[in-house]
């Protein structure tokens, strides 16, 4: 699941910030994102995943792994308990 996380989380950073590439170390703010890109990036994983993730996590965790490590946990446990 992680490995797709990071790919779409990628590919919404591209288009956001028009990049043709994002490497899943480069920092959001690095390459040009900020408050209001962040706002956008957080509105589309909520419409991608279903998921309601704090416009803070984009500041705390900046890079694409970090931020697809976070989305990825929060999925896994929203389906643990969801099964239950």
């Amino acid at each position: 699941m992680a490995a797709a996380v990071r790919e779409a989380l990628a590919g919404d950073w591209a288009v956001l910030l028009g990049l043709d590439d994002v490497g899943p170390d480069d920092d959001f703010f690095e390459l040009g994102g900020h408050s209001l890109i962040a706002v956008q990036l957080v509105a589309r994983i909520r419409a991608r995943h279903g998921i309601e993730l704090p416009v803070a996590d984009v500041f705390t965790y900046p890079t694409v792994t970090e931020l697809a490590t976070v989305i990825s946990q929060v999925l896994e446990a929203e389906n643990a308990a969801g099964s239950v």
